[in-house]
């Protein structure tokens, strides 16, 4: 008898979409390379090389054809080895997923010069395969179960079949006040249910009768309790949490790769960033050399991109339970979403986008599902 697990459905797609995307890849690949020597492809690099940025940079129209072989090839080479490794990831390789790791970053980044759809596509299937159940698949064990969540209503067909099955006499009567012995058994509540004994003065109302009694104990013995709300589902990840860490990872990586966007269009072209802003009314009249501006961005940049790191690490130990984690979190969406209005207000409506994501951030954070998985881990 075989004691393999089974393939789950997420690994079986991810390596299909690696071996069918790397297939494209390499063919569009080819595509670009027999084009590169086309008199359209010329054209079009000395169009970009005559203007900015392109003319910042000191590169002649070969030396761009040049390097566009050269990302093309390596594209190829690296889709070319994705698509054999993605046929060895079905037979449950654990090297060959460690392989196609490594390859996926530069299959990405050199996939920005045949495109970058599919190449993106590629990647995105290889992070799936270090993700649940495919990661217990690949270690050889069975996938964490799931806890059921506990229902509003309680689970009163088993509570009821538990008591029914109670042999007590002692424990199904209601004792009335002032009586010292149990009721006869055709005065004791029918259903045999256990109660809890109700005395007089602490569940039992003042001139009541015991009938009354029995029925309040039997309505509190079936509530459900708030240690069921505690512990049902100790173990699930609420999604107001999980969609507060995946707006916190794509607004962290939208403001890096942006940040990191202006940082090179200044270095490689600061008189064309002078020139745009000068012609803003508000900095016309200010003093601005090409080293001011260089200096200011690249320190903005770098003060950017390592916010951005710092709280993507932060969403990463938030989602695995950590309170204080999620605190400051919460601390740098709120003062993310500060700068963002300030912004905003100064006539900036770019940054509109970057402040819905940091207010849905801080929405999701505050919700009591997500302090509560955060108080029990």
């Amino acid at each position: 008898m075989s004691t393999q697990p089974v393939r789950p459905r997420q690994a079986t797609l991810s390596a299909w979409m690696i071996m069918v995307g790397s297939v494209f890849v390499v063919l569009s690949a080819f595509e670009r390379v027999s084009g590169l020597t086309s008199l359209e492809t010329r054209e079009s690099v000395e169009d970009f090389l005559a203007v900015p940025p392109g003319d910042g940079l000191g590169l002649g129209t070969a030396e761009v054809i040049d390097a566009l072989r050269v990302l093309t090839m390596t594209a190829a080479a690296c889709a070319a080895a994705s698509a054999v490794l993605g046929y060895h990831v079905l037979q449950r390789s654990r090297s060959a997923r460690l392989v196609l790791s490594v390859l996926a970053v530069p299959l990405f980044l050199t996939g920005m010069a045949v495109g970058g759809f599919v190449s993106a596509v590629v990647a995105a299937a290889v992070v799936v395969l270090w993700m649940q159940p495919t990661r217990s698949w690949f270690d050889g064990t069975e996938p964490p179960a799931r806890p059921e969540r506990a229902r509003p209503g309680g689970d009163r067909s088993s509570g009821s079949s538990r008591s029914s099955g109670s042999s007590d006499p002692s424990a199904r009567w209601v004792e009335a006040p002032g009586s010292t012995t149990p009721p006869a058994a055709e005065d004791r509540p029918a259903g045999g249910a256990s109660e809890p004994r109700a005395w007089q003065g602490f569940g039992t109302p003042a001139g009541g009768r015991p009938e009354a009694a029995g029925h309040a104990a039997q309505s509190r013995s079936r509530a459900p309790s708030p240690a069921a709300y505690s512990s049902a589902g100790s173990g699930a990840r609420p999604s107001s949490l999980v969609w507060a860490c995946a707006l916190t990872w794509a607004g962290t990586g939208l403001a890096a790769i942006g940040m990191g966007m202006v940082v090179l269009v200044v270095l490689v072209a600061p008189d064309f960033v002078l020139d745009q802003l000068r012609r803003n009314p508000q900095l016309g009249d200010r003093d601005l050399s090409a080293s001011t501006l260089r200096e200011a961005v690249v320190a903005a940049g770098v003060l950017v991109v390592v916010w951005s790191v710092v709280a993507a690490v932060l969403a990463g130990l938030a989602w695995r339970g950590a309170g204080w984690a999620r605190l400051t979190l919460v601390v740098s969406a709120a003062a993310a979403a500060a700068l963002c209005l300030v912004s905003v207000l100064s006539g900036n409506v770019i940054v509109l986008v970057p402040l819905g994501i940091c207010v849905a951030t801080l929405v999701l954070l505050a919700r009591p599902d997500a302090r509560a998985f955060a108080a029990r881990r």
